[in-house]
């Protein structure tokens, strides 16, 4: 009854406003690229890990560099008190 009244399902149109040329466009590539073998799909899967792994590091070594000690004293102390506990 509360998503019914709340969150309604199928009250608007079937389409958007306007079509979404990027994500079509997204999906016709990567459908060739399915298309066109193994090879080339191991190869983009391979290059879109990589990209995420520099992300990764990007955001950890930003966050080494940006942050604040005093938050490492505090949770510092909280793992010693959690280990003492223990």
């Amino acid at each position: 009854m509360y998503l019914s009244r709340h969150v309604p399902l199928g009250n608007g149109p079937p389409l958007g406003e306007y079509p979404d040329f990027v994500a079509a466009s997204v999906v016709i590539v990567l459908c060739l690229l399915v298309a066109t073998g193994a090879e080339s799909s191991t190869r983009f899967n391979i290059f879109l890990a990589i990209i995420n792994i520099c992300v990764v590091v990007f955001i950890t070594v930003s966050g080494e560099i940006y942050s604040c000690g005093k938050l490492f004293d505090i949770a510092r102390l909280r793992a010693q008190n959690v280990l003492a506990g223990a």
